[in-house]
């Protein structure tokens, strides 16, 4: 989960404060001590693999994006100098086929110049070749990305649950962690689960049966709470 424990009791203790100060009530003391008491934990299973696994990808598919529009940018750069170079070069030979009585000196510069005019354009002609080799990497990246994501939407389809409180063992159970908002979401419904809420119509109450990124209880998660 890419979590500490200090991490994971500072995010229990923000749902906590959620509830208790919309409530005005203390409805939770944490105590590892005490005995029956809610039992809250992190289980890694095949959702936060792949979660993980796309969250990688996206991260390499962006750095990789990022470094081509870089390349891509300094190449046209070096495309548009060396176009104007050549136009240049072309208005030199033109002044020269009119006027052809100059130095062989002149002649000689005009001749290193073509070469290196032609070195240079061999050199962009290579790299715009690379970076289609590069443009086809990202591409193939972006595709087995795409890939991953649709995994993670199967999975989640089977197993549609971020967390699960079990009422007989007092056990919630947190299964993804995609942001701390989420995640304190999550554990914030799991707690009004074991306080007996069930789930609310609302669509923006913390109690609501999908997963929202709401974090202060709406008035139907008090009422839920107050039944």
């Amino acid at each position: 989960f890419n979590l500490t424990r200090t991490q994971v009791l500072d995010h229990i203790k923000e749902a906590e404060q959620y509830w208790e100060e919309a409530s005005g009530r203390d409805l939770f003391d944490y105590d590892p001590t005490k005995k029956n008491s809610v039992l809250i934990q992190m289980v890694y299973d095949e959702r936060q693999e792949i979660s993980t696994e796309v969250n990688s990808e996206q991260s390499n598919v962006n750095q990789d994006k990022n470094t081509l529009k870089d390349r891509v940018a300094d190449f046209n750069r070096r495309s548009y100098l060396l176009e104007q170079k050549v136009s240049s070069f072309n208005e030199k030979i033109g002044e020269w086929n009119k006027n052809p009585t100059k130095t062989a000196e002149d002649y000689n510069k005009l001749v290193a110049e073509q070469s290196e005019l032609e070195r240079q354009t061999k050199e962009i002609d290579a790299e715009e070749e690379t970076l289609q080799l590069s443009t086809n990497d990202v591409n193939v990246k972006i595709n087995k990305l795409n890939g991953t994501i649709e995994t993670l939407h199967t999975v989640i389809e089977v197993k549609p649950e971020e967390g699960l409180y079990e009422t007989a063992s007092k056990t919630i159970s947190i299964y993804y962690n995609n942001s701390r908002r989420e995640l304190v979401h999550t554990i914030e419904h799991e707690l009004g689960h074991s306080l007996g809420i069930n789930h609310v119509s609302n669509p923006l109450a913390i109690m609501h049966v999908r997963t929202n990124q709401t974090l202060e209880p709406t008035s139907d998660d008090l009422k839920a709470l107050n039944l």
